[in-house]
């Protein structure tokens, strides 16, 4: 035989007689003792060094423990900051799983070439405000979800300022990064930093103050890192040499807005030096004007066009574009 049988055959006839004749019994009053069923959710699995990068999971490391203090000293009470899952996935994927309102918060990331989103849970919101000004934390129970009010939007201020100021100092090992608010939103439907398709990092901290805790989101779209690469390795999937095609769209986007001087040489003439150290105050310097001037970016030619007026302005109009 090619594997050694656990039964023989003569046993498995005597097994099948005993099951037949009721020798054997098969109803067992045994019962399994009972456990309660705990989902599982696949797309939040805990932070592993294959789905978060070991030097970004060192970035969120020395984030938790300086925003824990921060925070402890804007509420003059202990704060518990930790990181509860740090993941690879779709950005559709983290967007299905938010309600309304969530305050969602959209930072540009200088000088990387992505904006970022920073999310803070209804639950966060409430217990930060309410003890910011001494209460315990906890939200009125007969409080609907709602837009957030002015107050609650003010405070979330304060908290996305400690926040990224102390994001900045955590990145600081890596790269220098200058995090500037761009969009405020409360619902999933209208804050997108990234297509639903694309490939997003995603960690979630889980923020205790006192019995009441709530959930902050810092979500980076990966092609967002692609500057960044040599600093963090190979370990994000979906980060190739070139770039994804997110970040080629964005590179060409970049490229498109760089500011660039145009220029024309109108007519030229020659004089001599004697000519030259005659002239003096309203001297006229005769010249004629071609039917065609060069039209310039810097110093390269990029096309030819005629002298003319457009809405009170002198101006070119082009007629042939270099390639």
């Amino acid at each position: 035989m090619a594997e050694e049988e656990l039964l023989s055959s003569d046993e498995r006839d005597a097994l099948l007689e005993g099951v037949n004749s009721g020798a054997v019994d098969t109803a067992s009053e045994a019962r399994v003792a009972h456990a309660e069923v705990e989902s599982f959710d696949l797309g939040r699995c805990k932070v592993s060094s294959r789905a978060c990068p070991r030097p970004i999971e060192m970035v969120y490391d020395r984030f938790t423990k300086a925003f824990r203090k921060s925070l402890g000293d804007v509420l003059r009470r202990p704060v518990e900051v930790r990181l509860d899952t740090a993941h690879l996935g779709t950005y559709a994927t983290y967007a299905d799983n938010l309600t309304a309102p969530t305050s969602l918060n959209v930072f540009s990331v200088e000088p990387l070439p992505r904006a970022m989103l920073l999310a803070l849970d209804t639950s966060l919101v409430y217990a930060f405000v309410d003890q910011f000004f001494g209460g315990t934390g906890k939200a009125p129970e007969d409080r609907a979800p709602e837009e957030f009010t002015r107050v609650e939007l003010s405070m979330v201020e304060l908290f996305l300022k400690h926040a990224t100021d102390n994001l900045a100092t955590a990145w600081q090992a890596l790269a220098a990064l200058d995090f500037q608010p761009l969009a405020t939103e409360q619902n999933p439907r209208y804050a997108s930093i990234a297509t639903p398709t694309e490939s997003v990092l995603s960690a979630i901290f889980v923020i205790e103050l006192g019995d009441v805790s709530g959930e902050f989101h810092v979500v980076l779209p990966t092609d967002m890192l692609v500057p960044l690469k040599a600093q963090l390795g190979n370990a994000i999937r979906g980060i190739e040499g070139q770039g994804g095609p997110a970040w080629q769209r964005a590179l060409a986007r970049g490229v498109r807005a760089i500011p660039l001087e145009v220029s024309s040489t109108m007519a030229e003439t020659r004089i001599s030096v004697r000519e030259l150290l005659d002239l003096k105050a309203g001297d006229m310097i005769p010249i004629e004007l071609p039917d065609t001037v060069p039209v310039c970016a810097g110093d390269a030619a990029v096309g030819t066009g005629s002298v003319g007026d457009s809405r009170g302005f002198r101006a070119i109009q082009m007629h042939d574009r270099i390639a």
